[in-house]
């Protein structure tokens, strides 16, 4: 007899319990990139009918105020890079057509000039850590971390040979990453760029990859003062400095975006980033 009802006991659950269990499946299936909604099973249980019934809601609306901000970023990259790019381009027509500009004048169109192009490259900035946050890089590919390393050495030559650095690239195994193309681009190429940038003359800049690291080492004169700090937007360690304080905030996004673990050391007069895959 007991096992008699418990058999029943069992067999009722399940069936009372199956639409729940299909709304948990359906939940964790569930993209807010997908345009498609999500479809629920019905249940004759009041309870579970209006779980259903608010999860549909809620869902409909997070996809919808998702593709609305998506739609807002793509659109406002679009129309404020527009009128910057005009107004730079009336500048320089200015500046080369006119030959009875004043100094005073020449200088400030230059300051205008100036912030003209530090305000393009701060709003392409903060529209990339926007799309990073919101998932729109999503086509993954294979990655050849040392082909793509190589290929950014080339681009940086003239920059090397003009401030007389020396640079050495120790490749210990091939290195294969599974991410977005324009990501990793973004990304080794902020972490080179800044080393370099950062690098005095005659210093030098050392990269090592191996099948689950990369690491990027360059001269310095002391270990930064608030390294907690280095990867928050618009943090600069020197306040004169003329950088927007993105680009290790990007690097930052990325990495978390992808699952890798990025970390700062000064370690023999030198600036180390590791990042780990």
């Amino acid at each position: 007899m007991y096992i008699t009802l418990y058999w029943i006991t069992k067999n009722s659950n399940r069936t009372i319990w199956k639409p729940f269990f299909k709304t948990l499946e359906e939940i964790k299936s569930f993209s807010i990139q997908s345009k498609k909604s999500i479809e629920l099973v019905d249940s004759n249980i009041q309870e579970f009918s209006e779980l259903n019934t608010h999860l549909k809601t809620l869902t409909d609306k997070v996809t919808s105020d998702y593709q609305n901000l998506k739609q807002f970023t793509e659109d406002i990259s679009h129309e404020i890079q527009t009128p910057l790019a005009i107004i730079q381009a009336k500048i320089e027509n200015i500046i080369d057509e006119s030959s009875d500009l004043t100094n005073n004048n020449l200088a400030t169109l230059n300051d205008i000039q100036k912030n003209t192009k530090r305000l393009a490259k701060l709003n392409k900035g903060l529209i990339l850590l926007t799309k990073i946050e919101n998932e729109q890089f999503n086509t993954v590919e294979t990655i050849d971390l040392n082909f793509i390393i190589s290929s950014f050495l080339y681009d940086f030559e003239d920059i090397l040979n003009i401030k007389n650095l020396k640079l050495k690239l120790h490749e210990i195994n091939n290195c294969k990453l599974l991410m977005d193309k324009v990501l990793a681009d973004i990304l080794f190429s902020n972490l080179i760029g800044n080393a370099i940038k950062y690098t005095p003359e005659h210093g030098d800049v050392f990269i090592e990859i191996t099948s689950n690291s990369f690491t990027i080492s360059n001269t310095g004169v002391s270990a930064l003062i608030h390294p907690d700090r280095m990867f928050q937007r618009f943090f600069k360690e020197d306040k004169k400095s003329q950088s927007l304080g993105l680009g290790l905030a990007i690097v930052k996004k990325i990495c978390d975006y992808n699952n890798f673990t990025v970390y700062y050391t000064f370690t023999n007069k030198h600036h180390v980033y590791h990042i780990n895959f």
